[in-house]
């Protein structure tokens, strides 16, 4: 993470402004970019200056997000001595397979990781560890694709993007022919924002019923929603952060839920 956060540092002080050309001639600021795209735009990003900020600001308690569930479900527990299968769509810079590391070293499990990552975006190649390269590919997570060979799917701040973007529909409809494909005692985990207008409950409704076991999470921050849902309450940032960086990270998760589908 140390790392990912210098190399997203030294992007975002080296990268010019994409938005060079505004009519008061002044650089633009790259939280007001996702400020703006998050409360009425796209929530889709392809500059790589704003990739960097994003990274800084929420990297590490993205990472943290996915560490403390797996600290408050054990799931990982149940594959002592086995080959885990993980398979994220939407991965981004991939801050699922840093909290999967650094749980299975912190508590020294007995089991072998085999990560894949699929991310439409080919800037994240440039914010992501060169030896992990091989382990990303770049794909459209809205077409038809299977799941079969994986125990552990995960998607994480992906349906909010796809449905500002119009794609949730088809989204659901290929990951629920997907869904029939996994195998008995898989794990979906849908990670993503603690609002009704994210897409939270319209994903929970479709494929909730596809399942034989569901257990939702919350982190009980910033009056967050909490429904019958269970609280993670451990939100500090798991992470070491380097100083002097451009910007600052959260020292903390975000209104985030975790729902657990067990095949």
């Amino acid at each position: 993470m140390i790392e990912l956060l210098e190399q997203a540092d030294r992007l975002y002080r080296g990268l010019q402004c994409c938005h060079l050309d505004r009519p008061d001639g002044t650089d633009c600021r790259c939280s007001d970019c996702l400020h703006t795209r998050y409360y009425g735009g796209t929530d889709y990003y392809t500059c790589l200056k704003c990739l960097s900020y994003y990274t800084m600001n929420y990297g590490p308690a993205y990472v943290s997000e996915v560490y403390h569930y797996l600290s408050a479900s054990h799931i990982l527990e149940n594959f002592q001595g086995t080959d885990l299968n993980v398979l994220s769509l939407g991965c981004g810079f991939g801050p699922d397979l840093i909290a999967l590391r650094k749980y299975i070293a912190d508590f020294n499990l007995p089991l072998a990781l085999h990560y894949r990552g699929v991310d439409l975006e080919r800037n994240w190649e440039n914010l992501r560890h060169p030896d992990d390269a091989p382990l990303f590919v770049t794909g459209d997570v809205v077409v038809p694709f299977q799941l079969d060979g994986y125990d552990l799917v995960i998607i994480s701040k992906l349906f909010s993007t796809l449905l500002a973007n119009g794609l949730s529909g088809s989204f659901l409809d290929h990951l629920s022919a997907a869904i029939q494909t996994l195998r008995e005692g898989s794990i979906l985990l849908f990670v993503d924002i603690n609002l009704q207008n994210k897409g939270r409950d319209a994903f929970d409704y479709r494929v909730r019923t596809l399942f034989r076991n569901t257990h939702r999470y919350f982190y009980p921050i910033e009056n967050a929603y909490t429904g019958n849902y269970t609280a993670i309450n451990n939100t500090h940032n798991v992470c070491e952060v380097p100083p002097g960086l451009s910007a600052t990270p959260k020292p903390d998760v975000n209104k985030t839920v975790v729902f657990q589908y067990i095949k």
